[in-house]
């Protein structure tokens, strides 16, 4: 294992493709910061640090859908992991190390995010209107989140085996959660009663009496509606965007559980898979 890990940092530092994403998040905070702060001083918008302070989950897992897609189906399709096991070394272990490498990457990532976004925030925006403690505690749920994400598209690119095919996999669940995690919050937060508007011909409004929202949620629906949206990693990273996770027990369980069961499940499928 040692060794695999220390040729695959190796391979790391070496890779374009890191870079790149490395660059991109930085970038990404950089703006982030210097939009808000253009904001405030046009239009005397307020700014707090922790406006935009944990988008990076979001964008984490954009970057491990296409990081692990890339740079580990580049050993399939370069041989390189073929060797890993000709030489002797487990499925497992050679598994296990593309993990942990794809998680270094994703956390590096967000890292890259929060150095421009902090250096200057610190400086040009108010305090954080969330405490320390929940600060630290919304990181901590951002860590247990991007790890399952990172072992979700692992597994998915491992027993894919093609760099290709995997990349249009991962993107695809990514872009498919996120727009499923978002209808999930727009129904979860439907009024119960809708209030309709018309305008007169003189030029009054007129406001019709509530009626009942047919698309509001309530009882065993709204419970599963709710579940999943805490449950998948895009829900996730919304409620943490929005620092507002209510059961944050539930965000761990969920994230662990899928961490445990795609590792698992990649591990016995790899150890199953023919390389050819």
């Amino acid at each position: 294992m040692r060794k695999l890990l220390s040729a695959g940092f190796l391979r790391l530092r070496k890779n374009r493709m890191f870079y790149i994403l490395l660059l991109s998040m930085f970038g990404l905070g950089l703006f982030l910061v210097l939009g808000k702060y253009s904001d405030m001083v046009n239009y005397g918008a307020e700014g707090f640090l922790d406006d935009f302070l944990f988008l990076y989950g979001i964008c984490s897992c954009l970057c491990s859908a296409i990081f692990c897609s890339m740079f580990t189906g580049s050993e399939f399709s370069s041989g390189t992991i073929r060797n890993k096991l000709i030489v002797g070394h487990l499925r497992r272990d050679a598994y296990i190390s593309g993990l942990i490498l794809s998680i270094v990457a994703a956390l590096l990532s967000a890292i890259a995010f929060l150095l421009p976004y902090c250096a200057f925030g610190i400086f040009l925006f108010q305090p954080p209107r969330a405490s320390a403690a929940e600060l630290a505690a919304f990181a901590l749920l951002s860590l247990f989140t991007i790890t399952a994400s990172v072992s979700l598209y692992h597994m998915i690119t491992v027993l894919t085996g093609k760099k290709s095919t995997a990349a249009i996999l991962c993107l695809l669940l990514f872009i498919g959660m996120f727009l499923f995690s978002s209808y999930l919050f727009n129904r979860l937060n439907a009024p119960e009663f809708i209030t309709e508007y018309a305008l007169s011909a003189n030029g009054s409004v007129k406001e019709s009496a509530p009626t009942p929202n047919p698309r509001y949620l309530t009882g065993a629906a709204k419970a599963v509606h709710q579940f999943l949206f805490e449950s998948l990693p895009s829900g996730q990273c919304l409620q943490l965007m929005m620092e507002h996770v209510e059961r944050p027990a539930l965000l761990l369980a969920s994230s662990s559980c899928i961490t445990v069961i795609t590792t698992v499940a990649g591990i016995l499928g790899f150890e199953k898979k023919d390389l050819k």
